[in-house]
This record gives C-alpha cells, structure tokens and sequence, in this order.
C-alpha cells in the first residue's frame, strides 16, 4: 500500500521522534482496581503530585476479556486528574502526545 499511495500510508519521518514530557504517570490496573503515580519533571528529578488507587465498583468474575478495559480506565483517569490539577497537559494546541508520558508493568496493555 505505501507503494502505491506513499503520501497516504507511510509515517513521516519526524512521527518516530520522541519528545520529552514534564509528566510521568505511572499506572496498573486489575479487574479489582487500580492504581496510579503522576509524577512532573522539576529541573532533572521527578516530583511527585499525586499517589492514588482507586477500587472499580464491578462483579467482574476474574473475566480477563475485561482487563484492556480496566487498564484504558486507569489511563482515561489519569488524563482527568492531570486536567484537573490545571496543567496544560490533556490539550496542546488541541493534541497532546501522551506516549512518553505514560508507563505501565503490563506487557500486554504496553504492545498495543
């Protein structure tokens, strides 16, 4: 398909850059709940603002199908919390590239 209509399929060059972030969320999630570490970059270290966890009011009956959905809640709050705390963070100019913001220990949510 790039062969054909390159202009359409292929990435541009400059879409494989990575950018630095001022945030850092770490995060897991179970079907049980989750938890989550937002961290801002002050000078060279990372500092703390927010540690919480956060218990899901659902029966889910270890049906793993429902982890992916688990862990994107984890994510979707995350992205509300640093909203809230007032940082231009969620919206840059109507974008935010969150994939270097973002750390997880679960391979599986990671390789998506």
């Amino acid at each position: 398909m790039i062969a054909i209509k390159p202009e359409h399929f292929a990435r541009p060059i400059l879409s494989f850059k990575t950018f630095s972030s001022l945030f850092r969320v770490e995060y897991d999630a179970s079907l049980a709940g989750s938890g989550l570490i937002i961290s801002r970059l002050d000078g060279e270290d990372w500092k703390t603002l927010k540690v919480l966890s956060v218990e899901f009011p659902y029966l889910l009956r270890r049906d793993f199908s429902f982890q992916n959905t688990m862990e994107f809640m984890a994510i979707a709050l995350a992205v509300c919390i640093l909203q809230i705390l007032g940082d231009d963070i969620a919206y840059n100019g109507g974008k935010r590239d969150m994939r270097n913001t973002l750390f997880t220990d679960s391979l599986d949510t990671a390789s998506e």
